[in-house]
């Protein structure tokens, strides 16, 4: 399992599951079968591919394309495509 708790300035394209605790400025591509735990801040697009998971306890401020499965705590600012996949939104959860 990869962590990031710095901030990354560029797009990224996951190869291994992912605990983001800083900050990524640019797209994130989470490819099958890997999961991406946001408990920090993405700043950028996110595509979620067929069989892959994305949880959001952190922020995400961009649009997410999702053809995997999205599960939503934190804040979320964007628009979701939905292309197949699956979304949670929790309660607690800031949709802005």
């Amino acid at each position: 399992m990869e962590v990031i708790t710095s901030t990354l300035m560029d797009d990224k394209m996951l190869t291994d599951n992912l605990d983001l605790f800083g900050t990524i400025m640019g797209d994130v591509v989470v490819p099958a079968p890997f999961k991406l735990e946001v408990k920090g801040r993405i700043q950028g697009n996110v595509t979620i591919e067929k069989g892959a998971t994305v949880v959001v306890e952190g922020a995400i401020i961009g649009d997410v394309k999702n053809a995997g499965y999205l599960e939503i705590y934190g804040v979320f600012h964007g628009e979701i495509e939905d292309c197949g996949g699956e979304t949670i939104v929790d309660d607690s959860a800031m949709m802005l």
